[in-house]
């Protein structure tokens, strides 16, 4: 496939698939290639662009498992370490210390399954590094970890 391939291909897989909009980038060589389609925003007709923020979504569950247990496998962690020892901003943390990478990954972490947590990414304005750290932290206080299923995308973020 040659680049300017790609937006084509995306407009027909986002029309075979019913898709608003979408966004893809691909990175091969060392080059970059983007293309974007179709509406962001039904409400007002906004275009998705390059610069048009995406929710993660269950699509990046398997990439991230699937680097976790690589890093596993080759030694540089445990699904048994605590979250609080890869993610520096939450060592401060009471649940990041009792959470594990093994919590995580089985959504067994003890964070909460909230609407406003899981899917109001609109009203939140804070965009530097630390800032989802910052919500998981104060989102998990007086959570437990392990022991019972919930469900939670910021456990996978």
């Amino acid at each position: 496939m040659h680049e300017e391939d790609l937006p084509a291909l995306l407009r027909r897989h986002a029309s075979l698939h019913s898709v608003p909009g979408a966004a893809i980038g691909v990175l091969r060589d060392g080059a970059m290639t983007t293309a974007s389609c179709g509406t962001a925003d039904l409400s007002t007709g906004e275009a998705v662009t390059e610069q048009t923020r995406f929710s993660a979504g269950s699509l990046t569950k398997p990439m991230v498992a699937t680097v976790i247990c690589g890093l596993e496998e080759a030694g540089q962690l445990s699904l048994d370490d605590p979250v609080a020892a890869h993610v520096p901003e939450l060592q401060a943390s009471d649940w990041a210390d009792r959470a594990t990478l093994r919590d995580l990954l089985a959504n067994r972490s003890g964070l909460p399954l909230l609407d406003a947590l899981e899917f109001g990414f609109a009203g939140r304005t804070d965009q530097d590094d630390g800032a989802l750290s910052r919500l998981v932290a104060g989102s998990a206080a007086g959570g437990s970890a392990g022991g019972r299923w919930s469900y939670s995308n910021m456990g996978w973020c």
